[in-house]
C-alpha cells in the first residue's frame, strides 16, 4: 500500500470516530463469528447442545460488543468535548488579542481627537464624528466580548447587526 493511502486511512480512522467505531466493530465481529463457530464445530456437540452454545455465544457477543461500543462512544464524546474546550480557549485568547489591538487603536484615536480639538484645525462636526466612531467601536467590542458560548451565528449577530451587508 502506498504511503499516501496509509495516511488517508489513518486520518479517516483518527479524525472521524464513527469510522473507527464501525471498523473496530466490523473486525471484532467478523473474527468472533469466524473463530467461535470453528471452535464449536470441532467439539461435535448434539444439535440441541450446539444450539444452546450458539445462544450463549450470541448473548456473550452482544454483552461484550455493547460494552465495547459504550466505551468507544464515551471516549469519542470526551475527545469532542476536549476539542471544543480547546477551540473556546483559542477564541478567548484571540478575543483578548483583538481587544488589546482595538483598545490601543481607540486610545490613539482619542489622543488624535484631543490634539485636533485643541488645534482648532478641524471643525466641530468632524470631531463629533470621530467621537461617535470611537464610541460605537467600543460598544461593538463590548458586545463581542460579552458573548457566552460563542458560535458562528452569535458572533455574526454581534458583529454584523448594524451593517448594511447584514451577513
Amino acid at each position: 500500500m502506498k504511503p499516501y493511502f496509509k495516511f488517508i486511512i489513518i486520518k479517516i480512522v483518527m479524525v472521524r470516530p464513527q469510522y473507527k467505531i464501525t471498523l473496530t466493530y466490523f473486525f471484532i465481529s467478523s473474527l468472533w463469528i469466524y473463530f467461535s463457530d470453528r471452535i464449536v464445530q470441532q467439539f461435535n456437540f448434539s444439535s440441541a447442545t450446539a444450539t444452546l452454545i450458539q445462544t450463549f455465544k450470541g448473548w456473550f457477543f452482544v454483552l461484550v460488543t455493547s460494552l465495547m461500543l459504550f466505551f468507544m462512544i464515551q471516549k469519542a464524546k470526551r475527545d469532542l468535548i476536549k476539542r471544543e474546550k480547546e477551540k473556546y480557549k483559542l477564541y478567548e485568547t484571540t478575543m483578548r488579542g483583538v481587544h488589546h489591538i482595538v483598545n490601543n487603536f481607540l486610545l490613539k484615536m482619542n489622543f488624535f481627537k484631543e490634539i485636533v480639538s485643541e488645534s482648532k484645525a478641524v471643525n466641530q462636526e468632524v470631531i463629533e464624528s470621530i467621537n461617535k466612531t470611537i464610541f460605537e467601536t467600543a460598544e461593538e467590542l463590548k458586545k463581542l466580548s460579552n458573548i457566552e458560548n460563542p458560535s458562528d451565528e452569535k458572533i455574526r449577530k454581534a458583529v454584523y447587526k448594524n451593517t448594511k451587508a447584514g451577513y
